[in-house]
């Protein structure tokens, strides 16, 4: 896991969250679409269409790190 991937998941972890997230992914994956997700420092972007997940540094815009949407999956699967 990446840096950012890292301190996304140990500062957004949550139930609520994770769930959000997993819908995100299901519906942007279904009808290939992009979704954005605002959260309390992160910004997801999930994309669909083409498989991949941004996540930035909403404290830090320099930090963002892009990732499958199964990798993705996959980190948030665990919480």
């Amino acid at each position: 896991m990446g840096d950012v991937l890292c301190d996304f998941v140990e500062v957004e972890r949550d139930g609520c969250t994770r769930r959000m997230l997993l819908d995100g992914v299901i519906e942007a994956a279904a009808y290939r679409v992009v979704r954005h997700v605002t959260l309390d420092v992160f910004n997801v972007m999930i994309d669909g269409g083409s498989g991949v997940v941004v996540i930035g540094d909403e404290l830090d815009v320099s930090r963002s790190e892009q990732i499958s949407v199964e990798t993705f999956e996959t980190a948030i699967g665990g919480w």
